[in-house]
């Protein structure tokens, strides 16, 4: 739960920061997921994770606006991990 206003505050910041970054990504933006083993072909990998920019970006927006609306109105963000 994130709850603390200074928290909140920097919660938007950063995701105003990723907003800013992936703005000047190309499109589409991929990113290095998790670390995969196969166990019948005996390989690893790092997961692709390929997202539309914009698409991206707008739910990015949603999360900042939330964040903000939380921080000025004394209200929480509750979340189920990453």
């Amino acid at each position: 739960m994130i709850e603390e206003q200074d928290v909140l505050l920097k919660f938007h910041q950063l995701i105003q920061a990723w907003i800013d970054l992936f703005s000047h990504a190309a499109d589409p933006i991929v990113l290095t997921g998790s670390y995969c083993f196969d166990g019948e072909e005996q390989k690893s990998y790092y997961e692709k994770l390929v997202y539309n920019k914009v698409e991206l970006i707008n739910e990015l927006y949603t999360l900042a606006n939330i964040a903000k609306y939380a921080e000025t109105n004394g209200r929480c963000i509750v979340h189920f991990g990453i």
